[in-house]
């Protein structure tokens, strides 16, 4: 199916720039007796760019389960192969110059099925964030912080020539492609009362790919004799981020994840099955809606853990999945 197919596609469009970091930074424009501790949520990039001679820290850990799909209608449907993918992901950002940050996302993908099992590094995503808009302290403005970002993700991951026995959902970790991505992010702090604080942050981004050309079994379909060029359209997607706290230690946060997918085409030869038909490289566009609540624990202003889930709620042409995500982030 092309919507397992595609989830590490979609893990590395989601994760392209990063999610990044609160702790330290969040409080950077408030006075330290106030600024309250956050790790950010689970999926929504931070507002802020890291100080210059700053780095920030944070590895990943998604244990993915694909259990079923959506239609063309927005129906679900279970699938009867159930697939297993196990994300780790070592995002670093350092500031380079006032107002700008450079991003690196090296991550590695274990997937798994009745068909077997693969190991694979995965396509690499590195990034450049410029500070528009600087947030000021709390009390003084509620106008957010803006921050922008292009990214480009490297094709490191493995997309062709696959192992046919085990499939694409098994043995593909990229998608063969460049993908460069155009995104903003607005975010703030506001003072509820006593030690609680909300924070929320809004992230948008636009992806463009390159062809892709692609020969034996590959992560879009196809067989041994396929030899074809895929193109990918448009990829938009936009998550809201929210972040409570509920002691200095302890805070809630919740992402709400959408996305656009525009349609799949070939050219050339897509392959033929084993009978003899022609197949088909092509896919609709599609949508999907998803959430994902966690809870963090912040031992100071520049350590925090969150873990979390984060799971589909709605799609259109896409997977249906529940991920256990789990993040230990450093700020120094």
């Amino acid at each position: 199916m092309c919507q397992i197919r595609s989830l590490s596609l979609l893990l590395v469009s989601f994760i392209a720039c990063s999610k990044g970091y609160s702790v330290g930074e969040e409080g950077f424009y408030l006075h330290p007796k106030v600024a309250p501790w956050f790790t950010g949520p689970l999926l929504t990039p931070s507002a802020n760019v890291i100080k210059v001679g700053h780095a920030n820290i944070e590895p990943y850990l998604y244990a993915t389960k694909i259990f079923g799909s959506y239609d063309k209608n927005w129906h679900p449907r279970i699938n009867p192969v159930k697939t297993w993918n196990i994300n780790v992901q070592l995002p670093i950002q350092a500031g380079l110059i006032e107002r700008f940050e450079v991003t690196i996302n090296p991550q590695v993908f274990y997937n798994y099925n009745h068909n077997g099992s693969s190991i694979r590094f995965a396509d690499l995503p590195i990034g450049i964030g410029y500070q528009l808009r600087k947030r000021g302290d709390i009390g003084e403005t509620y106008w957010p912080a803006i921050k922008l970002i292009i990214a480009e993700t490297f094709p490191t991951g493995k997309y062709q020539h696959l192992d046919g026995t085990k499939g694409a959902a098994v043995d593909s970790s990229g998608s063969g492609s460049y993908s460069t991505r155009f995104g903003t992010t607005l975010g703030q702090t506001y003072h509820l009362s006593g030690l609680h604080y909300l924070s929320p942050r809004f992230h948008a981004s636009y992806i463009i790919h390159t062809p892709t050309h692609v020969k034996g079994f590959n992560t879009y379909g196809g067989a041994a004799d396929t030899n074809a060029t895929v193109i990918r359209r448009a990829f938009l997607n936009t998550t809201l981020g929210l972040e409570y706290s509920v002691t200095k230690n302890w805070a809630l946060a919740l992402d709400i994840a959408s996305f656009y997918r525009g349609k799949r085409t070939f050219r050339g030869n897509p392959g033929h099955s084993a009978t003899g038909v022609r197949l088909d490289l092509s896919a609709p566009s599609s949508n999907q809606i998803s959430l994902a609540p966690a809870f963090e624990y912040n031992w100071s202003s520049q350590l925090g853990l969150i873990t979390g889930a984060w799971f589909t709620v709605a799609g259109r042409n896409s997977s249906r999945f529940i991920s256990s995500v789990t993040a230990f982030n450093y700020y120094y």
